[in-house]
């Protein structure tokens, strides 16, 4: 299942089992979705949220953003502890803190109701066993309006920063957004982070994103010993990695379209703008068939395995003399 939502895509891997899905949200920075525990061996729900807040400077910012997103978790989050959200927040952090200290007096003194005492004792714990309490993060740059809500979002919420703490970036902390500030994240809950197996910031990619990494984690999942996989990625990873050393071979692949892939989607196109009232569907699925032929042929360009391209048909006219001219007149002729 696919999940798409600005700057962001989630994909879940799942073999069996029912998906609750929530379509209540009233804010535009979020959508949740929800897995029921029929599908896991978890006690209970799991609640995940995609988030993104518009620039701090942009015309479509809000300082509403973190409220309304805030708001809403308490209200989906009502008797769920497994809590996951992921997203651009638009939000830098530097390496500040985002829990409270572990501070008897002071609780004492501010005279904090004993059960809120309990859980941020708990999570506090929770980080310090797995050695995980400090945060890293190579933006080391000024913290702006966004990251002191996104800090202050966290601990209210009982939520803590996966970037930096985790699997392959445990101590780094890697950029997320032009090679220069960290400002996609992923926020866990205390129960989070034993159902989480893999984070990675990924190297960015012109062909995913405009300008962002994408953001990779993984959860594992076990139900009647049978073991499950739900996979997430911020932005979606088909394991391509864009090579300019080899932009000639990927315009060849275009070119050469062994599938006729091209065709079937400018008959798509036209059917479209020859039609008043197209709708949703039509677009995602022209979309979706447009991703498809560039993924695919940028796996065969890219990729070191060339065993790729026995899975796809074989390529037709491909004689000596059937040069590029050849192929433009072809193009003509299908769309004709």
């Amino acid at each position: 299942m696919c999940w798409n939502y600005p700057e962001s895509m989630i994909t879940l891997q799942k073999t069996e089992g029912n998906l609750k899905t929530n379509q209540e949200s009233d804010s535009e920075f979020v959508q949740w979705i929800e897995i029921s525990n029929q599908i896991s061996s978890l006690d209970q729900h799991t609640l995940f949220g995609c988030t993104y807040v518009p620039p701090e400077f942009s015309k479509y910012s809000s300082d509403e953003s973190f409220i309304e997103i805030e708001e809403e978790l308490l209200i989906f989050s009502q008797g769920i502890k497994n809590i996951v959200i992921v997203g651009d927040f638009n939000a830098r952090t530097s390496s500040l803190k985002d829990y409270v200290d572990d501070d008897i007096n002071l609780q004492e003194i501010l005279q904090i109701e004993e059960d809120i005492i309990n859980d941020n004792t708990s999570s506090y714990s929770i980080l310090k066993e797995n050695n995980i309490l400090q945060r890293f993060n190579k933006d080391t740059g000024r913290v702006n309006k966004y990251g002191t809500k996104l800090l202050d979002f966290c601990k209210r919420c009982n939520l803590f920063i996966a970037n930096g703490r985790l699997f392959s970036d445990n101590g780094i902390g890697h950029t997320t957004c032009k090679d220069a500030s960290m400002v996609d994240y992923l926020l866990l809950s205390p129960n989070s982070f034993n159902i989480t197996t893999d984070f990675e910031i990924i190297d960015f990619n012109p062909m995913f994103s405009d300008v962002h990494n994408r953001v990779h984690f993984t959860m594992k999942i076990d139900n009647d010993n049978h073991q499950k996989n739900l996979t997430f990625n911020q932005k979606v990873d088909q394991h391509v990695r864009w090579r300019s050393d080899k932009t000639n071979e990927f315009i060849q692949e275009i070119n050469d379209d062994p599938n006729n892939s091209l065709n079937e989607l400018n008959i798509m196109l036209n059917k479209m703008n020859e039609n008043t009232q197209v709708n949703v569907d039509q677009i995602n699925s022209f979309i979706d068939n447009l991703c498809k032929f560039l993924v695919n042929s940028a796996t065969d360009a890219f990729s070191d395995n060339k065993n790729n391209r026995s899975k796809r048909s074989p390529k037709l006219n491909t004689k000596p003399w059937f040069n590029n001219e050849c192929r433009e007149k072809k193009k003509c002729i299908s769309s004709g």
